[in-house]
């Protein structure tokens, strides 16, 4: 592994803790906690044999958690676990890592929530929160949206007269 790389991501990681609180709010919550609810939903991870290895739970739980904190659709989530450094290190992901697409974080919440389990699961991160001193307020992500206009075709003159309001015919 390239230490001048894993040097800059460490880097990295301490200015963000300057600029957010999730490293923070990760660092205070004992996610042990989580592991045997889990894996009672999901089954022990498959780690060995056919098939591919199944996504950390860990990784997968913050991920939903950062869905709910910030109203993210599944597909947005995706694209914010792909965009922010912070996401990332908060889920437990290196910059180089892949990170979990929107169907696979479907799969997962919907298991967790048919099993009646995911509201259980996120009151036990509010409660920890809770014993360090801490709320957690919820919002939605709002950014622009790039989206294409339709183009107008008038001559500068051709405005000029539609603004006096004249249609251009003689009398």
């Amino acid at each position: 592994m390239d230490h001048r790389h894993l040097l800059e991501e460490n880097q990295q990681s301490q200015a963000l803790k300057e600029f957010t609180n999730l490293q923070s709010m990760k660092d205070l919550v004992d996610w042990d906690l989580f592991t045997p609810t889990l894996e009672e939903v999901f089954g022990p991870p498959q780690t060995k044999g056919k098939g591919h290895s199944s996504w950390d739970y860990l990784i997968i739980f913050r991920s939903l958690l950062l869905g709910v904190m910030n109203g993210l659709s599944d597909g947005h989530l995706q694209y914010m676990l792909l965009d922010r450094t912070s996401f990332k290190q908060f889920v437990g992901l290196r910059s180089t890592d892949q990170v979990p697409d929107q169907k696979t974080l479907w799969k997962y919440r919907n298991q967790l929530s048919q099993s009646g389990r995911f509201d259980e699961l996120v009151a036990v991160f509010m409660e920890q929160l809770a014993a360090h001193g801490y709320g957690l307020q919820t919002g939605k992500q709002i950014e622009a949206t790039i989206v294409p206009v339709t183009r107008q075709s008038n001559s500068p003159v051709e405005n000029v007269t539609l603004e006096s309001g004249s249609d251009g015919a003689k009398k």
